[in-house]
């Protein structure tokens, strides 16, 4: 087996598991523009949908755990899953629940998140001036900025404690 045969069996994709049915297609047709029909096929999985809107998520109890675990599950099945991509910024703190289904070996990525945390590095890179310079971004200042990134992190975090806490809940009473 060649080297380009064998990176080809190797090859993860990647996958979203969002909320609504609707985004089924919003989001795979946004990959194929992302990545080209040719990308799409060789890097990605496809979309599962949990079948709640964002804001059911937060509304249903336990079922959206169930419904989380049921996309993922689906998604997992198309095999050569590597990666999984929370789909809707309400889904912040679910990765556990995915990764329950997905294994360990499977990266889970909630966009959020990795939104803050491209944004914290573009602050300290200076990439919205220099150093110590007071330069307006989108009305805000690079400090005001900072303090909005900062306060972003503590509510992700005692958000995903809550959850945390509620399913130890959850698992105790079941």
């Amino acid at each position: 087996m060649d080297e380009g045969e064998e990176s080809k069996q190797t090859q993860k994709k990647f996958g979203i598991v969002s909320t609504g049915p609707q985004w089924k297609a919003i989001l795979n047709d946004a990959i194929g523009d992302i990545l080209g029909e040719e990308g799409k096929g060789r890097w990605f999985a496809g979309t599962e949908c949990v079948g709640v809107d964002a804001g059911g998520l937060h509304a249903e109890g336990g079922s959206v755990k169930e419904k989380v675990m049921g996309a993922t599950g689906r998604l997992m099945g198309r095999g050569d899953v590597g990666v999984v991509v929370l789909g809707c910024a309400g889904m912040v703190g679910m990765e556990g629940w995915v990764r329950e289904v997905a294994g360990e070996g499977v990266a889970v990525v909630d966009g959020v998140k990795a939104g803050v945390g491209l944004l914290q590095g573009w602050l300290r890179g200076g990439f919205f001036g220099g150093r110590g310079e007071d330069k307006r971004v989108g009305g805000e200042t690079e400090g005001e900025m900072r303090m909005q990134v900062g306060a972003t992190e503590e509510v992700y975090k005692a958000e995903e404690n809550e959850r945390m806490v509620e399913m130890s809940k959850r698992q105790r009473t079941d």
